[in-house]
């Protein structure tokens, strides 16, 4: 068995920055994100540069100056993911015993301003659908496009998401996990659960029956790296050539579905609902995402009506049930609490 004499000790960060990459982060779906921040950081300091520098408040200053000079177009939350990756090899690397050096007590993180994210009328999904199944020939890929936009899930929720996480007795989708089992998704928050739309019920269906296990990964499986590892980057590559082909502007990413979804359901639902369903934490974030001040949002379907079957337009749109955190269910503006 090791001992504390045979723990290698580091004193430079192109050494911390190795043991960090190679002991926890190669093995992450975010490790791409990851080596790119790192880079960062060793591009301002060199990996010649003594750890116990970065114990001075200066240092991540500069850092930080550094970062913003080099990278005048880097968003806020970049920035501050370049500070985290150089706190993250520091803390990671002192924990692991290899040095004593720890970071100063410094606010210099850049308040986070989420942007607001564009999002899709329905019949653009369908088109964009319709180029992933029949044009690339990427029936999967359309599946998740459908999926994402009616259930406003994150990419990282999607390709976790597990056979047994659709309950297609119950109708509806668990994010994170059965929330009654104290599961928890992003943030470390109870999951939560999103009613399944009739226009994807027959994908949830087909999801169901050619998992081989509950516990296997509906759409992760799909999108792999070469390690087989599910990884956003390989979807979000696949995403690209179907925006370009629909002709969408560069700013409609993969989180323009989530936005979409968003958009969708906040003409009928209260803000605060919206936000249990969609596991936002605050009401300024999702507002980001839901537009709901924009005129052209007015056109929104916010019934979601199947295209095939549209109601016609003198008629009233109800809208689709969905199921919030503690088991009510909020349909056409109104909760219903289980008696």
């Amino acid at each position: 068995m090791p001992t504390n004499k045979d723990k290698p000790r580091i004193k430079t960060v192109g050494q911390m920055y190795e043991y960090t990459m190679d002991k926890r982060w190669k093995r992450l779906a975010s490790a791409k994100t990851n080596y790119y921040n790192s880079m960062h950081v060793l591009g301002f300091c060199g990996r010649g540069e003594l750890i116990k520098n970065m114990a001075h408040g200066y240092w991540w200053i500069a850092l930080k100056e550094h970062t913003i000079e080099q990278n005048p177009k880097m968003s806020k939350n970049t920035i501050n993911k370049v500070l985290s990756a150089a706190s993250t090899m520091l803390n990671f690397t002192r924990k692991a015993g290899l040095h004593n050096v720890h970071a100063p007590d410094l606010d210099i993180k850049e308040k986070y301003e989420p942007a607001n994210v564009l999002w899709l009328r329905q019949e653009e999904v369908e088109k964009a659908a319709r180029v992933a199944k029949d044009f690339f020939e990427e029936p999967m890929l359309a599946k998740a496009i459908l999926f994402s936009s009616y259930t406003m899930l994150r990419q990282g929720e999607l390709l976790r998401l597990r056979a047994k996480d659709i309950d297609l007795q119950m109708g509806y989708i668990r994010v994170g996990g059965d929330p009654k089992a104290g599961l928890v998704n992003k943030g470390r928050e109870a999951g939560r659960t999103t009613a399944i739309h009739s226009r994807i019920r027959e994908i949830c269906e087909d999801l169901v029956r050619t998992a081989q296990s509950n516990d296997e990964k509906v759409f992760g499986k799909w999108f792999t790296n070469t390690k087989g590892v599910p990884e956003g980057e390989v979807l979000y590559r696949k995403w690209e050539k179907v925006r370009r082909k629909c002709g969408f502007d560069k700013g409609y990413d993969w989180h323009s579905l989530r936005a979409t979804g968003a958009t969708w359901y906040g003409r009928t639902m209260k803000p605060r609902e919206l936000m249990a369903v969609g596991g936002w934490k605050t009401l300024s974030v999702m507002l980001k995402y839901c537009d709901v001040d924009n005129q052209s949002a007015m056109q929104a379907q916010a019934s979601l009506a199947v295209p095939s079957a549209a109601p016609a337009a003198d008629k009233p749109l109800i809208s689709e049930p969905t199921v919030l955190p503690d088991g009510s269910i909020y349909l056409n503006g109104q909760v219903f609490r289980p008696a």
